[in-house]
């Protein structure tokens, strides 16, 4: 996900570049900070509790 990410930036560059009026790349800077929070956040639910199990070793 993160890599489509990335190449919707390169993208979104690409169009600023050719005079198209849009700020495509603050969307695309915009997502992949959601994304970032959205794995973090599932790691932590997710990966955390299991390493649980390993404190008392």
């Amino acid at each position: 996900m993160m890599t489509d990410i990335r190449n919707l930036q390169e993208f979104s560059l690409y169009i600023q570049k050719n005079d198209v009026k849009f700020d495509l790349f603050s969307v695309t800077k915009e997502m992949e900070k959601k994304v970032s929070v959205f794995t973090l956040m599932f790691l932590a639910k997710h990966i955390y509790p299991s390493f649980m199990y390993f404190k008392f070793i």
